[in-house]
């Protein structure tokens, strides 16, 4: 098998398994379960996950699966790229 197909082929696999990893875990949050305030005083609170350990393995896991899914997209790229 010609390597640019394996680099697809691996690319698909990292793709899937990025969105499969971000639907479990849920994307990253930019910000803590603390809240935060708007402009105009109001402070939006979010439900605190019980355990924190639980949030920082979500976050981990859903960080994985983004950069799962972008190396995925740029091995299928560069694939297609040198089949031309």
């Amino acid at each position: 098998m010609d390597k640019y197909k394996i680099a697809a082929c691996l690319g698909i696999v990292l793709s899937t398994a990025g969105t499969l990893l971000v639907f479990v875990f849920g994307i990253p949050k930019r910000q803590r379960s603390e809240g935060r305030e708007f402009m105009a005083g109001v402070v939006e609170r979010r439900k605190p996950i019980v355990d924190p350990r639980e949030e920082a393995r979500n976050e981990r896991f859903g960080r994985a699966g983004i950069a799962c899914m972008v190396m995925g997209a740029f091995l299928q790229v560069i694939s297609i790229i040198a089949t031309m």
